[in-house]
This record gives C-alpha cells, structure tokens and sequence, in this order.
C-alpha cells in the first residue's frame, strides 16, 4: 500500500480490462478496488480500503458515458469520498454504434486510469 498513488474505483466488466492492464504492466504503484455492491453502499467497507492509501489519489473509472453508469450514484451516496471519475463523454447513447469506436473509447480510459499526475 506505501507505493500505491493512486486507486481505481470501479464497478462491472471494467474490472477485468484495468486488472489485465495492471498485469501487463506490471504497476505496484496503483490499486485497484472493485465495488460490486452499491445497494446499500457499504460506504464503511470502502472508506477501509481507502485508508490503507491515504495518500493515493482515488479515481472512480466507468466505461459508460459519465451521464450513465454509476458514478452519479456514487457521488450522491459517497460525497467527498472519490476526488474524480473516468468515463466516456456525455451521451445520449450507452454504446458508440462501432466495434472501432468503443475500442478507441475503451484505450483511453484505459490510458488515462494509468496516467499518474
């Protein structure tokens, strides 16, 4: 946990695309908590998990547009608990329409989750 700097929060089939990339890239430096529960939150249980990086930055990642997804909810039921989220732009649409597209989409959250500040 000392050498983690940042954390991702997530839900759902994005897990397995960030636990791949951490793999790959063999990062000791961010971690990754997957939250599967989110009725009732068990706001508790995160903010555990949360403290053991008490210095790391805490990024909330959702590969759906940031107007779907969890991350409304998340910021409603856990205030001041995520300093921000990473998502697909606001849309009128979960999907992109093409296979190319959602790829491109799904790289650069991908990119920017493993970016560090």
């Amino acid at each position: 946990p000392k050498k983690v700097r940042k954390v991702l929060l997530c839900s759902g089939k994005i897990y397995y695309d960030l636990h791949k990339r951490r793999l790959d890239d063999k990062r000791e430096d961010i971690a990754i908590i997957r939250v599967e529960q989110l009725y009732p939150f068990p706001k508790t249980k995160i903010e555990n998990e949360l403290a053991k990086y008490s210095k790391a930055e805490k990024i909330w990642v959702q590969e759906e547009p940031l107007n779907m997804g969890y991350w409304s909810f998340i910021v409603r039921e856990f205030p001041g608990g995520i300093d921000d989220v990473i998502s697909r732009k606001l849309s009128a649409s979960p999907a992109t329409g093409y296979t190319k597209n959602h790829n491109d989409i799904q790289s650069k959250i991908l990119e920017k989750a493993f970016q560090l500040n």
